[in-house]
């Protein structure tokens, strides 16, 4: 008899290929299947990071340095594709410099970095031939306007949902 080995729950279990093979029929024969996947995208996105953020003081070399290159740079009459919770999505410096239209003017002195991070799991379950599937999904998105020619940072929007 050869020993399949198998992982559950941290722990190592040495199962014979009669008691695997007799696991597998069971699984088939009752059409039962659970699926769960996690994505993560990094967490660098925290209240603690952001916070280290100041208006008209933090310099593009620091905003860089604290949260590496974003996911976009924006200046404007520009586009980017950036990844979502979808596959991807096109985005146009017009609408990455939305959180800022209440107080700013759209300019080429302004660029907008766009960061974001990505949380999503799923679980589910499939009997014969019905199924359920829970899906949760956590996007954290960061808009940063630089002030182009001082190299600093006039604004920024910091959102989760």
């Amino acid at each position: 008899m050869v020993p399949w080995k198998i992982v559950l729950q941290g722990q190592r279990c040495k199962i014979g290929l009669s008691h695997f093979t007799i696991l597998l029929l069971v699984f088939f024969a009752t059409g039962c299947m659970v699926i769960s996947a996690t994505v993560d995208t990094g967490d660098l996105l925290t209240e603690e990071r952001v916070g280290k953020i100041h208006r008209e003081k933090t310099t593009r070399s620091q905003l860089l340095n604290l949260l590496g290159p974003p996911d976009a740079v924006l200046r404007e009459g520009t586009k980017a594709t950036i990844s979502a919770e979808t596959g991807s999505e096109e985005l146009s410096y017009e609408l990455a410099f939305l959180p800022f239209a209440e107080k700013y003017q759209p300019s080429p002195n302004y660029a907008v970095f766009y960061y974001q991070n990505i949380s999503a799991s799923s679980f589910g379950m499939i009997v014969v031939a019905a199924g359920t599937n829970k899906t949760d999904i956590e996007r954290k998105r960061l808009w940063v306007l630089v002030e182009e020619q001082q190299g600093i940072v006039a604004d920024y929007v910091f959102r989760s949902d």
